[in-house]
């Protein structure tokens, strides 16, 4: 980022599906991690030059496997449970992409 002067648009659009079950350092599993905490991570470390590079903007790019998942706020920890299968654990993390509104 040293070498741009400004950015337009951060788009995400990477994925992985039915990864063999592992988790992040953080303990978070593996497609959650990646499919959705990096993009989070990513952004929160490059906020500040998104800001000055006003109007910019962050575009997520989900699945419509979305539809499958479900997350429970109360126990988000159950996003690491190793019962759920390889499909599931992917509706989740694309879940999580979608906005609340």
């Amino acid at each position: 980022m040293k070498e741009e002067q400004k950015v337009d648009v951060l788009i995400y659009n990477a994925g992985i599906y039915q990864c063999p079950y592992t988790k992040t350092e953080e303990g978070f599993k593996m497609q959650l991690g990646f499919n959705h905490l990096g993009h989070f991570l990513l952004t929160h470390l490059v906020l500040d030059f998104l800001k000055l590079s006003s109007p910019s903007r962050v575009v997520v790019v989900s699945s419509n496997l979305y539809k499958y998942g479900s997350i429970n706020f109360r126990r988000p920890q159950l996003l690491c449970e190793s019962s759920c299968n390889k499909a599931f654990f992917y509706s989740q993390s694309k879940l999580a992409n979608i906005p609340v509104s």
